[in-house]
C-alpha cells in the first residue's frame, strides 16, 4: 500500500511540488481530499497552489480522483465506513471510522499536527 500511496504523491513533482503531507477522507459515494508540499521553499496548501497557477485545477481535481480510486482499491477499504489515508512527512496510515465521524474534527487535527 505504501508504494502505491507514495507513487501518486510523487505524480505532484512535476509541478515542483515536493514533500507532500495528504489527507484523504473516501467513502464509496464521496471523498475529501487535501495536501499540504513544498512549491518554492513554501509549504502550501493544495488549493492555494491552483489559485496560485502551480497546478492547474482540472489537474487537481485528476489527482484527487486518482487518490479517492486508489483508496477504493485498498483491500483495507471498507464500503460502510470513512476510510481515512494519511501520509505525514513520508508516513502512510490508513484507519476506518463510522461515516457520521465528523470530517471538519478529522481536518482541523491532522492540520494541527502538521503545524498549519
Amino acid at each position: 500500500m505504501d508504494n502505491k500511496v507514495l507513487a501518486i504523491l510523487k505524480k505532484l513533482e512535476q509541478y515542483q511540488i515536493y514533500k507532500a503531507d495528504l489527507l484523504a477522507l473516501v467513502t464509496d459515494t464521496s471523498y475529501e481530499i487535501t495536501f499540504f508540499g513544498y512549491f518554492d521553499n513554501k509549504y502550501e496548501q493544495s488549493n492555494a497552489l491552483a489559485e496560485q497557477g502551480v497546478i492547474s485545477f482540472d489537474a487537481l481535481e485528476t489527482f484527487y480522483a486518482d487518490v479517492a480510486k486508489l483508496v477504493r482499491s485498498l483491500p483495507k477499504y471498507d464500503a460502510g465506513k470513512l476510510n481515512i489515508l494519511k501520509v505525514d512527512e513520508g508516513e502512510v496510515s490508513f484507519r476506518k471510522k463510522n461515516r457520521m465521524s465528523d470530517t471538519f474534527k478529522i481536518v482541523r487535527r491532522w492540520e494541527s499536527s502538521l503545524g498549519v
